[in-house]
């Protein structure tokens, strides 16, 4: 039985409270917070979890341990429970910094403890059935894949709607295509907090002409969570807000083919090809979903108990981190910016 201790207990970590208290093989001990409010609603729902206000009284009782605290915060904590013999699960995004989360990395390896980052919908029925789709080649040639995260709020004064919301959506593009981009160009506005933007736009190059675009807001009217993948093949959307089946499978597509003209060594105009659409039929995909917050944590539970490596490790979250480093420069600079390796 893995004893676990959460420490933060704002937005996220109350989910988290809930879905570890299920876990099999886990024992969910204590919740710490500074806040005594929140300590009080813990207690009330899991009378068994021990709270406590003080980070260090987590070190003796667990055997890993759960950080749920603001951006900022989790290089220090991560390191230091590293360093006390402790598994650790931080939420996203990692860490601060690429220079940040390699440390962290190289302290786990050295201590040899887990350590593991909540990119949650890598853990998501629905995106695992994206990926096999795509490694079965049912859309051809990926062509553009366009992401859409927005909503009112919640504003952050620490940090930007980049780092923010960018984590999901880039865990999920790196995770579907199996490469990272090799530029990034960003552009964002302030219009609430002075010098925190709000309301970003990405665009992603990739070695093979493959491109991706990020639409990340606070300022939404309404909850959006849509992907939308073109190829070659077929073409495929994805609304995680959807009640009933989230991905659709279109049967279109545009050809460039040539027109029924004399034989000649070549074409020179477009006037010599017509497209050619192709409406096919859409097609719905169930897929039997579980809460990808539960996947997740009994993922981190089996790899400590059978000591396998973590599915979204520290190396993967490494990545995300390199390419929000990247769009940070394209921001402050206006241009186009390489994704250092």
């Amino acid at each position: 039985m893995v004893k676990v201790g959460i420490i933060g207990l704002g937005y996220w970590g109350p989910n988290l409270v809930r879905n570890f208290s299920k876990t099999k093989n886990c024992d969910m001990v204590l919740a710490c917070d500074l806040d005594q409010d929140r300590l009080r609603r813990i207690k009330e729902i899991y009378p068994s979890i021990e709270i406590t206000d003080d980070p260090q009284k987590i070190t003796d009782q667990v055997d890993a341990v759960v950080i749920a605290t603001p951006l900022k915060t989790h290089f220090s904590l991560a390191k230091e429970f590293l360093n006390k013999g402790k598994h650790v699960l931080i939420e996203k995004p990692i860490c601060a910094s690429s220079q940040e989360t390699i440390e962290l990395s190289n302290l786990a390896e050295k201590v040899n403890k887990k350590l593991m980052v909540d990119h949650t919908f890598l853990y998501s029925d629905n995106i695992n059935k994206i990926k096999s789709l795509l490694a079965e080649d049912s859309l051809g040639k990926i062509y553009n894949i366009d992401m859409v995260r927005v909503n009112l709020g919640l504003f952050n004064k620490d940090y930007n709607v980049i780092w923010d919301l960018a984590p999901h959506d880039l865990s999920i593009l790196l995770y579907l295509l199996n490469k990272e981009p090799v530029s990034v160009v960003a552009v964002g506005e302030s219009f609430i907090l002075k010098n925190i933007v709000d309301n970003a736009h990405l665009y992603l190059k990739f070695e093979d002409s493959t491109s991706a675009s990020l639409y990340l807001s606070w300022l939404s009217p309404r909850k959006k969570r849509t992907i939308t993948v073109v190829g070659s093949k077929k073409m495929l959307e994805y609304d995680d807000t959807a009640l009933d089946s989230k991905i659709s499978l279109f049967d279109k597509g545009v050809a460039l083919e040539p027109q029924n003209l004399p034989e000649m060594p070549h074409y020179e105009t477009f006037d010599q090809f017509r497209y050619v659409y192709r409406q096919g039929v859409e097609d719905k995909i169930n897929v039997a979903e579980r809460e990808p917050l539960a996947v997740m944590a009994e993922h981190f539970i089996e790899s400590i108990t059978k000591d396998t490596p973590p599915k979204t490790n520290a190396l993967d979250a490494l990545k995300v981190v390199k390419v929000i480093e990247a769009a940070q420069e394209s921001l402050t600079t206006s241009k186009e910016v390489k994704v250092h390796d």
